[in-house]
C-alpha cells in the first residue's frame, strides 16, 4: 500500500460532496493506494495519530490480496452468523435511504452480496479493530461489545487483530 500525495488527495476530494474520510484505489501495475481526506477528517475531530490509524483502517481493503486465507475465514465466519446477516441486510437498508435522500438512485436489492463485497465487509473489520477509539471519529459509534459480530467471525476478527499487534 502506499499514501497519496497531497496534490493527489487534493485532487480525489476536490469536487466530494463531503461524504468522504478516505479511499482506497488499485491502479493498475501499481501497488494499492490509499488517499486520505486530511481536512475532513480535522474537521470531525480526529487527532492524535489519526492518519497512521486511518491508513490501516484503508489498508484493510487489499486484505482479500495479501492474505487471501485469512480474508476467507474471516468471511466464512461473518457469513454464518445469523446476526450478522441481519445487521448487513439493515444496514443495506439504512445506506440506500440515505442514497434517495441524497437524490441517488438505489442499489437494486439484487445488488446486496456485490455492495457487501466492495464496501461493507472491509469497513466492519475496520470498524471491529478500531472501535471507539478516541482519535477517529468515524470509530465513535462502532462498539465491537454492542454490535451483532456473532461468535465465530468475533473469533477471527480477535485473531486478526492479536497478529496486527506483534
Amino acid at each position: 500500500m502506499q499514501l497519496a500525495s497531497k496534490a493527489e488527495v487534493a485532487l480525489e476530494f476536490h469536487n466530494d460532496d463531503g461524504t468522504r474520510y478516505g479511499e482506497t484505489k488499485f491502479p493498475k501495475n501499481e501497488k494499492p493506494k490509499v488517499f486520505l481526506n486530511e481536512r475532513k477528517l480535522r474537521e470531525a475531530g480526529a487527532k492524535g495519530d489519526f492518519m497512521a490509524k486511518s491508513f490501516l483502517g484503508e489498508s484493510l481493503h487489499n486484505l482479500k490480496s495479501v492474505d487471501r486465507p485469512r480474508y476467507d475465514r474471516l468471511k466464512e465466519a461473518a457469513l454464518s452468523s445469523p446476526e450478522y446477516l441481519g445487521w448487513v441486510h439493515e444496514s443495506f437498508r439504512v445506506m440506500n435511504d440515505n442514497r434517495v435522500e441524497r437524490g441517488d438512485a438505489p442499489i437494486p436489492a439484487g445488488d446486496i452480496d456485490q455492495w457487501h463485497d466492495e464496501s461493507r465487509f472491509d469497513q466492519v473489520i475496520g470498524g471491529f479493530l478500531q472501535a471507539g477509539d478516541p482519535d477517529l471519529p468515524t470509530m465513535k459509534n462502532w462498539d465491537r461489545d454492542k454490535l451483532p459480530f456473532g461468535a465465530a467471525f468475533r473469533k477471527e476478527l480477535l485473531k486478526l487483530e492479536a497478529d496486527l499487534k506483534k
